[in-house]
């Protein structure tokens, strides 16, 4: 066998043992990536209890999952909703939705439209915007939305 072959074999079994390494790499860093994520929103999640509670709301649960119904060509779909927390005051409730950093605000286009969502698969109920990192809560409604109702 010529040099040059044993040579080309070695140069394509390290190029495919570095292309295994390599997913195996972005492998780890995504699974590391997604248990970070995890562990800020249940720190954020424990921390917005507490600040819906310091302001007198009663929190009646939380990871709540509910059934939502959108029409498409006439057609019901369903569709699952996780809501963050139920909590109740003053004989009313409300839909607790906690955020951290920059997806705090109602600024933030992602936040706003779960938010309308929200208040779409729960008329009866008010909505609250509690920034868990800040320690601070906002009650958020949709007026226009309940003119184009009327």
């Amino acid at each position: 066998m010529p040099a040059w072959e044993g040579a080309v074999g070695l140069g394509l079994g390290l190029l495919l043992l570095g292309l295994w390494l390599g997913v195996r790499f972005v492998r780890w860093r995504t699974q590391r990536r997604g248990r970070r994520v995890a562990r800020r929103g249940l720190r954020g999640e424990i921390h917005g209890v507490r600040v819906l509670e310091d302001a007198g709301y009663v929190v009646v649960d939380t990871q709540v999952r509910a059934q939502a119904v959108v029409e498409v060509d006439g057609e019901d779909e369903t569709y699952e909703l996780r809501i963050d927390a139920i909590v109740a005051r003053e004989g009313r409730r409300f839909v607790a939705e906690f955020k951290t950093g920059n997806a705090a605000s109602i600024g933030a286009a992602p936040t706003r439209r779960q938010l309308l969502e929200y208040a779409l698969a729960f008329p009866d109920h008010g909505l609250l915007l509690v920034d868990a990192s800040e320690g601070t809560l906002q009650e958020v409604g949709f007026p226009r939305l309940l003119a184009l109702s009327e």
